[in-house]
């Protein structure tokens, strides 16, 4: 499984990884530009598509802190698919929604926090898309992150349950701030177990890819930067190159100072036609920068 002459303004540019600060929320209810019509891969694997990732589209909270990396653009929340607005309670670890006492619309003696958990379900509605996506607080599973499970409710409290054809797996909701994620992996929408059609934010293991060595990742994929901390995986391009907007093309990556694409290069290389590889990065993996133009 796997999801530009800007010489002067980007000497240390604040570059995004799919998945991280600053974080942008979409209008309650509503999905980033060109979130629409995704679903389960081929085989039932995780679309790692670059469609998904905002790219900058929707109103910035707060301004990145300046870490360096680089991506396809995916700088969005994915608040927008965990239960509705507001939703009943906000899925992930260490989340305390579901505490007693903490659920106003549970009612009664609820069981203890550690068993309780917020969870995201489908609530069969007849519809075309198989139902709506709810968060509701439920009974924790046993499974530990990456192990088999059905649905959310065999999963530990703060994991959701990731669907694939030969066995699906429990991972981390990241329905708040991306970068929560832990260490390698990442924040991505991916399709929920017993309804595939049914997009969920989880976090994803990533394949620690190198970068402009697109043949180590699957037929059409490129290695691209998915965190703040320089995490690497294989996801589809975009088509943005050179000062265009994200989501960007397979040998590029994402500026978010200014949401548009730069090229990535190998450092004394040849890569950059009309520039020159621009190095010291922070994010970046070794060799690697980005061009400038003379």
């Amino acid at each position: 499984m796997r999801l530009a002459s800007f010489a002067l303004l980007l000497l240390a540019p604040v570059v995004i990884a799919a998945g991280c600060a600053p974080v942008f929320l979409p209008d309650a209810g509503s999905a980033p530009a060109g979130t629409g019509g995704q679903g389960v891969g081929a085989g039932g694997a995780v679309p790692h598509d670059s469609s998904l990732y905002d790219g900058g589209t929707s109103k910035p909270e707060t301004p990145s802190s300046g870490a360096g990396g680089g991506s396809l653009g995916l700088t969005a929340s994915y608040g927008y698919l965990c239960g509705g607005s507001p939703p009943k309670c906000v899925p992930g670890p260490g989340s305390s929604d579901c505490a007693p006492g903490g659920n106003a619309g549970m009612g009664g003696s609820a069981p203890s926090s550690d068993t309780l958990t917020c969870q995201l379900v489908v609530d069969a509605d007849g519809g075309v898309d198989g139902g709506t996506v709810t968060a509701t607080c439920a009974m924790a599973g046993t499974a530990a992150d990456g192990d088999p499970c059905n649905t959310a409710a065999d999963c530990q409290a703060g994991d959701g349950c990731l669907a694939n054809p030969i066995a699906s797996t429990c991972h981390p909701y990241c329905c708040g701030d991306p970068e929560a994620c832990p260490t390698d992996t990442y924040c991505a929408p991916a399709p929920m177990a017993g309804a595939p059609q049914q997009m969920i934010p989880l976090c994803l293991p990533a394949d620690d890819c190198a970068l402009l060595q697109d043949s180590t990742c699957p037929a059409g994929e490129t290695c691209a930067i998915v965190r703040d901390d320089g995490t690497t995986t294989c996801v589809q391009p975009g088509q943005g190159t050179t000062g265009q907007s994200c989501p960007c093309a397979a040998g590029y990556t994402c500026s978010n100072a200014t949401n548009t694409c730069l090229q990535l290069c190998h450092l004394g290389g040849t890569d950059c036609v009309n520039g020159t590889c621009q190095g010291g990065t922070a994010g970046y993996q070794a060799g690697i920068g980005f061009c400038v133009s003379f």
